[in-house]
């Protein structure tokens, strides 16, 4: 039942792309100047990360508290290698393996290639071909203040909510929703750096299907940039068997 929020806790805090793959979206000039630049600037910085992960799950009455290694690179490439269960999640890409010892094999989940998909790591939501800011319009409610504007994406059948902190330079809340259903939301807190790099060193997330689960995951001797082993996101050593 976690495992969607595994996913989103890899993808919330690295949205990477690489430049070559921008595509903002319709309305994106609208944006405040210092909007538009934190975001973009966010893209070009981060190239890698390695982490170590503190996680709390909740879910059905069901409380975990999971710990481990985080990498993840450009691209969404990532591993997490928990240690508080032993247990191995990595995506190479196009391929998520989920290791659990006393399966003695790895769950396979392959991923739309280009589709979006409640388990798949996307580019950066706000930058999606085809996808339009919604600014100006009083539909959605725009609002422009001192310390926070907040404002919403389409795109295809979801629709992002995000709050960004002008004090921050940064996006603190993000509410993502399918044909109008909310599907989970998210909460940046505790701003740190990493290797000079703005970063949180805390996110929770909301989800609501296929039922209701929270998560917070706390981050700690963070590196970033210092290059990432090709190995660490290849496919593991075990036997594969197709995810129900």
């Amino acid at each position: 039942m976690w495992l969607f929020v595994v996913l989103a806790a890899a993808a919330w805090n690295f949205p990477l792309a690489a430049p070559s793959e921008l595509a903002l979206p319709e309305g994106f000039e609208k944006l405040p100047r210092d909007v538009q630049e934190a975001l973009l600037l966010q893209t070009r910085d981060l190239q890698d990360i390695q982490a170590e992960i503190k996680q709390y799950i909740r879910y059905g009455g069901v409380q975990e508290t999971r710990r481990g290694y985080f990498w993840a690179e450009r691209g969404g490439r990532f591993r997490l290698q928990y240690f508080k269960p032993s247990e191995l999640v990595v995506f190479d890409g196009e391929n998520l393996y989920w290791y659990i010892p006393e399966n003695g094999f790895s769950w396979l989940l392959t991923m739309p290639s280009k589709k979006e998909s409640s388990l798949a790591i996307p580019k950066p939501f706000w930058l999606k071909k085809g996808a339009t800011i919604f600014y100006e319009s009083p539909w959605y409610g725009p609002f422009v203040g001192e310390k926070e504007v907040s404002f919403r994406i389409a795109h295809d059948k979801f629709v992002y909510e995000v709050l960004f902190s002008r004090k921050l330079q940064q996006v603190i809340q993000r509410k993502t929703y399918e044909e109008g259903q909310l599907l989970h939301e998210e909460v940046f807190e505790e701003p740190t750096s990493c290797d000079g790099i703005p970063f949180f060193a805390k996110v929770k997330v909301l989800s609501y299907l296929p039922r209701q689960i929270l998560s917070q995951t706390h981050y700690s001797h963070l590196r970033c940039n210092r290059g990432l082993s090709p190995h660490l996101f290849e496919k593991p050593p075990y036997p594969v068997r197709a995810y129900p």
